[in-house]
């Protein structure tokens, strides 16, 4: 079963996440299903990711977090120390 969305301004954004994505991949053709899963989650991610990014890099700065350079990950992010006490 397919679930509406809430509001108009729902199919809306997510109208305009098709057509990002199809401005990137031109050719690009899909389901219903596959629409929703790879093309939509991936543009989601992608919006997520810079917010995360940007969360991080502020919590790293007022020093709630620490980042490690793993080999084979990258950068992994822990709470500090002396925060996993308050």
């Amino acid at each position: 079963m397919i679930r509406k969305p809430e509001t108009s301004d729902d199919v809306t954004t997510t109208a305009k996440q098709i057509l990002d994505y199809l401005q990137q991949r031109p050719t690009a053709a899909d389901t219903l299903e596959g629409i929703a899963y790879w093309w939509l989650m991936q543009q989601r991610l992608s919006e997520n990711l810079a917010f995360v990014e940007q969360a991080v890099d502020e919590l790293v700065e007022k020093g709630y977090l620490t980042a490690q350079e793993s080999k084979t990950s990258g950068k992994v992010y822990s709470l500090k120390k002396n925060e996993q006490n308050n």
